[in-house]
């Protein structure tokens, strides 16, 4: 009875899945803030994720959940070598699975910080730490949901500059994600876990500077169980 209890809330619960998702876009490890420099920024990413669910006395996995974000960024350069920052802005989120329900931007926010270990005038390696939150609830029908979870990105490696105003950049990263969902409906509150599938993973991308103070890139992130492309534009001053 347990188990196909499980079955069907894991079904209800598809649609607010789509929440779930890598948190954005992580450009180049390698710091690019100058001490005392300010820099601000808008990014997009979109996202294709599966999930491990458990809970109420089983677990499985949710597939093809689907998210897009648009996060505000702002950095300052502590030293020429090391930058912290902030992120701001809201998810959008969509499941195919009981379409065509359509849900409301829900709010998420982070850090980060980055530091350049070792440089030259054509490669530069670095290390970044970004932290990720989002929460959100829905109603459909008289059954509400609700859900807030945690993501993790730790990446290493370089940034090479490959021509006048092209940087090409990547490398592994450690992914966590943290989470609760709980779903209410019959005066019954379900409370369940939410992991990644995939800890480790990787990226690249591309930056371009437009002028001296001002760069657009493009980057995929890839894990065995998910997938991101993003891009965002930023200006330093």
């Amino acid at each position: 009875m347990r188990k196909q209890m499980f079955a069907v809330v894991v079904l209800l619960m598809l649609s607010m899945a789509g929440t779930v998702s890598a948190f954005g876009v992580l450009g180049p490890p390698t710091a690019g803030l100058n001490k005392g420099q300010v820099g601000i920024g808008i990014e997009y990413a979109c996202s294709d994720s599966d999930v491990e669910i458990s809970g109420f006395g089983g677990s499985g996995t949710l597939e093809g959940l689907e998210s897009n974000m648009l996060l505000g960024q702002i950095g300052y350069g502590i030293s020429d070598v090391w930058e912290i920052y902030g992120l701001l802005g809201t998810a959008d989120n969509e499941s195919d699975d009981l379409d065509p329900i359509d849900f409301s931007y829900d709010f998420a926010y982070g850090f980060g910080t980055k530091f350049t270990f070792a440089k030259d005038e054509k490669l530069s390696w670095g290390i970044m730490f970004e932290m990720g939150w989002k929460s959100g609830d829905d109603s459909v029908s008289g059954i509400e949901f609700e859900i807030a979870y945690s993501e993790m990105h730790v990446a290493v490696g370089p940034t090479w500059n490959a021509a006048e105003g092209v940087h090409i950049y990547g490398g592994p990263f450690f992914y966590m994600l943290d989470g609760d969902y709980e779903i209410h409906f019959g005066g019954d509150t379900y409370s369940f876990d939410l992991e990644e599938e995939s800890s480790f993973g990787g990226y690249f991308g591309a930056q371009f500077d437009v002028s001296t103070t001002a760069a657009l890139c493009a980057e995929f992130q890839l894990t065995g169980d998910m997938s991101v492309f993003g891009v965002g534009f930023n200006w330093r001053f």
